[in-house]
C-alpha cells in the first residue's frame, strides 16, 4: 500500500463526486459548510478548496488550507487536509491535518499512511510541528497520531490535542528507557 496525495483542483472525476456525496453528517466538517455535494454544487465547492490553497477569498476565521484526494493507486480511498498555519481557534480543536479515510477501507492502515504523507507535505512548505486533535472517545484516530509521533498537549475540554515534531526521523512515540 502506498498512498498518493493529489492536490485537489478545479476539474474532478465522477469517483470524486461520488466519495463526496457518501459523507455523512459527522464527517462533514470535509464539506466545508456544503451539506451534501451534488453535479449541481461541486464548481463551486472546487472552487472554494481551490482558492483556500492560494489563501484567496478566506471567510472570517478560516487558514489557507491544501486539500488533498487520497488514492492507492487508481483506488479514490479518502481525503487529506493541510492547514498552512494556526489561528486561535484550530489550536484548541482543528490543528494542521485531518483526513477522511472511506467506509470500506477503514481499519487497513490507510488513515496513518496518509498523515504520514501530510507530515512530508507540511515538512515541504517549511513547518517545524504540527497539530492535531481528536475527540477524546476516537481510540482509532488516537492511534493513528500517536503512530505517527504525536506527544499529547493539554486537552481542551473533550479534545485531545497531540504535536508532532517534523525534525523526528522516527515514527511512534520515543522510548525513553533507551
Amino acid at each position: 500500500m502506498t498512498v498518493r496525495l493529489v492536490q485537489a483542483g478545479l476539474r474532478y472525476k465522477p469517483e470524486v463526486l461520488e466519495m463526496l456525496s457518501q459523507i455523512p453528517k459527522e464527517d462533514s466538517a470535509f464539506l466545508r459548510g456544503y451539506g451534501r455535494i451534488s453535479k449541481v454544487t461541486i464548481v463551486g465547492f472546487l472552487q472554494r478548496l481551490y482558492n483556500s490553497a492560494l489563501g484567496l477569498y478566506l471567510e472570517e476565521g478560516m487558514v489557507p488550507t491544501t486539500t488533498y484526494w487520497v488514492y492507492d493507486g487508481t483506488k479514490l480511498i479518502g481525503i487529506g487536509r493541510l492547514r498552512h498555519k494556526l489561528n486561535e481557534a484550530l489550536e484548541k480543536k482543528g490543528g494542521n491535518c485531518g483526513y477522511y479515510v472511506r467506509p470500506e477501507y477503514r481499519g487497513k492502515g490507510y488513515a496513518s499512511e496518509i498523515l504520514e504523507a501530510l507530515k512530508e507535505e507540511a515538512k515541504r512548505r517549511g513547518m517545524k510541528k504540527i497539530l492535531l486533535t481528536a475527540k477524546y472517545d476516537n481510540f482509532a484516530s488516537i492511534e493513528v497520531i500517536m503512530k505517527n509521533g504525536g506527544v499529547e498537549d493539554e486537552p481542551n475540554g473533550d479534545i485531545l490535542r497531540f504535536w508532532i515534531d517534523l525534525n523526528e526521523t522516527e515514527k511512534g512515540p520515543k522510548d525513553d528507557l533507551d
